[in-house]
């Protein structure tokens, strides 16, 4: 009898204990419990979000190719709409106004001392009227030089090479047009004008730098021109 009521003691005491260690410990694992449910929330939020971005850039993306897809006309206005064409004439006049400012010194350089000193032209032509005659087509060509020059620097980002390479084209077609050939010292089929290089002569080498320090700076001034005019918003870039 004395051993069963202290084996029932016995048992009794350890439900107590068991009870009161698991009512000390449950709120700890209750805690942990909840901190494991938000934080597989917070990463379920998290995932879901993440593909909600992915979904609304694609269709952001899908958009703007159906747009262009159904709607070509508004880029073709765009690049050749009004706006456009007053960016053509307003390229012109600063193309021409820059340009043949630039040309003015080195071609009066060029028809009143250097043509003088090496007969770079024929007898009978040069002086003042081709100053004059020169400076107002070099107004001209470096108006249409300015047009072309802004449709090669797009928006699409500058290019150094691509504006050193349209000046340096239009320096080297204008200088090799100006050249003339001396009828007393030349011969024809085939074209042959003695040293130092038969087919061109030392008179010609010479008009070919002339004229090709003149082209370079007329251009060259253009296109600073136009560069200032277009980094101030005067002139819009062609779209790229």
């Amino acid at each position: 009898m004395a051993k069963s009521t202290l084996l029932i003691c016995s048992f009794l005491l350890g439900c107590i204990h068991g009870a009161l260690a698991f009512s000390l410990c449950s709120p700890s694992v209750e805690t942990a419990l909840l901190q494991r449910h938000h934080a597989l929330q917070d990463h379920t939020a998290s995932r879901q979000q993440l593909h909600y971005r992915l979904r609304r850039q694609q269709n952001q993306r899908l958009q703007v190719t159906c747009m262009k897809m159904v709607s070509p006309s508004d880029d073709e206005d765009e690049k050749f709409g009004a706006a456009q064409r007053i960016a053509s004439v307003q390229s012109l006049v600063v193309g021409a106004v820059s340009g043949s400012l630039a040309l003015a010194v080195p071609e009066f350089v060029h028809q009143t001392i250097l043509d003088n000193a090496w007969s770079l032209t024929p007898d009978g032509v040069g002086g003042m009227v081709q100053f004059e005659f020169d400076t107002d087509m070099g107004a001209v060509v470096a108006g249409l030089f300015a047009i072309v020059y802004r449709y090669c620097v797009r928006l699409d980002g500058d290019r150094e090479q691509l504006k050193q390479g349209v000046v340096g084209a239009f320096t080297l077609t204008r200088a090799l047009s100006r050249i003339t050939v001396p009828v007393a010292s030349c011969s024809a089929f085939p074209l042959s004008c003695g040293p130092p290089l038969g087919y061109v002569n030392w008179n010609m080498i010479l008009q070919l730098g002339v004229n090709g320090v003149e082209s370079g700076i007329m251009f060259a001034a253009a296109a600073v021109a136009m560069d200032y005019c277009m980094t101030k918003g005067w002139i819009i870039k062609f779209p790229g």
